[in-house]
């Protein structure tokens, strides 16, 4: 572009010859149409924004959207894991060579308390054979392997009400139960030397669990924890 009085160069940003002064109409007009443009957009930026903002929910919306279900994949996959390592741990079993070892290759799969049972029927007999068991000197242990060999029994019952509404006690499995019964009575009576008079805390009605005969249970724990410390006093002469 030239100026148009002296001729010389002049560019589109010079409003003005530099050579001569005059005025240069069309950079002159050029900045204009560049300032009304500004000016414009100035204007128009808050109307635009405000037409695209569901736009931009929608985006951030389906965002969210996306970390939620990745979040809740992630929640899922963990609960399974531990779902799938707690079912390995449960069986796991009893240590080989137990009581619990050996009922469960007779029997099938123990529940949690028939292994719990057989571990303190276990350490019972170790006491008495060679007294590597001092923990069965307290009185409060004996009765806990009383109670856990009840609870053993309560777990091949369920709760239910009979036609007149009241609650009783259905064994699911008998044939497991009268097992697990009839050993309890041999370890009972057989190596320990209680009567049949002591085992009454075995007994149940058909609207009582095994657990509630408390006091007969405590007597029958006084008797066998007279003859543990009798066998460790003989031990200790």
């Amino acid at each position: 572009m030239k100026c148009q009085n002296c001729g010389a160069p002049v560019s589109y940003e010079q409003l003005e010859c530099p050579y001569c002064g005059t005025a240069n109409p069309e950079a002159i007009a050029f900045q204009k149409e560049i300032l009304e443009k500004m000016e414009r957009n100035r204007l128009l930026g808050p109307f635009l924004r405000k037409q695209k903002t569901p736009e931009l929910v929608l985006i951030k919306l389906l965002i969210l959207c996306g970390i939620l279900f990745v979040v809740n994949i992630g929640i899922i996959l963990a609960c399974v894991g531990i779902h799938q390592w707690s079912e390995k741990a449960k069986d796991k079993g009893p240590e080989p060579g137990t009581f619990a070892a050996k009922y469960q290759e007779n029997f099938g799969k123990n529940k949690p308390f028939e292994e719990y049972f057989y571990g303190d029927v276990e350490n019972t007999i170790e006491f008495m054979e060679d007294g590597s068991q001092y923990y069965y000197l307290h009185e409060v242990a004996v009765e806990n392997m009383l109670s856990t060999g009840q609870t053993a029994l309560e777990e091949y019952y369920e709760k239910e009400r009979d036609e007149d509404g009241n609650e009783i006690f259905i064994c699911t499995d008998e044939e497991r139960a009268s097992r697990l019964r009839n050993f309890q009575r041999a370890f009972y009576m057989g190596y320990l030397g209680l009567s049949e008079e002591d085992l009454g805390f075995m007994e149940k009605e058909e609207d009582e669990t095994y657990v509630e005969n408390g006091e007969e249970r405590k007597a029958a724990a006084t008797v066998i924890y007279k003859l543990l410390q009798e066998v460790e006093n003989e031990r200790a002469d």
